[in-house]
């Protein structure tokens, strides 16, 4: 626990697991998490539990970057309809009204690696080829 927090000031808590690699939401995972692990959870200010993987993480930080709707967000993802599906395919049905869920972020690690990848492989001539034919498709 946070020993900080007063818990009985909080209104509402929004579980997420975030795992590190993929993760097929599959009925038979909900299943096994409507076992314990949910039913820990059915308290009246915990909301429903969200699944997300990094890709999926990213994708909401580029939504709550554009639209500072990070509740909007997780009360539509997690509506019955939308609960048990991924990230992915609930933004593809719902989640465009939020944004375009690109992260200036993301896309500056993105350019970070690919600068340090082209400092180590290529010479100079050849890094700077790359960055022209880069600008001239953007």
């Amino acid at each position: 626990m946070l020993p900080e927090v007063e818990i009985r000031a909080v209104e509402r808590i929004w579980p997420i697991v975030v795992s590190n690699e993929g993760l097929f939401q599959t009925p038979t995972l909900w299943e096994y998490l409507r076992g314990d692990a949910l039913a820990a959870l059915e308290q009246e200010s915990i909301q429903p539990l969200t699944l997300l993987d990094l890709e999926d993480l990213e994708r909401l930080m580029g939504l709550v970057q554009q639209s500072r709707a990070l509740v909007e967000i997780l009360t539509s993802k997690t509506e019955a309809a939308c609960r048990e599906r991924e990230f992915a395919s609930w933004y593809e049905a719902e989640g465009e009204r939020f944004g375009t869920a690109e992260s200036p972020f993301i896309g500056e690690l993105f350019e970070a690696a690919v600068d340090g990848l082209l400092e180590a492989l290529f010479a100079e001539e050849q890094q700077e080829r790359y960055r022209e034919l880069s600008a001239a498709e953007r």
